[in-house]
């Protein structure tokens, strides 16, 4: 549960454009897939 709320709000900062740069494309589609 922790997981996946840690990863949603990483989520909304890679569409902020804040960590796109370190992370993978892979971590974007799963963050699209988790809303």
């Amino acid at each position: 549960m922790w997981i996946h709320l840690n990863m949603l709000m990483t989520c909304e900062r890679i569409l902020k454009g804040e960590l796109f740069s370190c992370r993978p494309k892979h971590y974007l589609n799963a963050c699209r897939l988790a809303i």
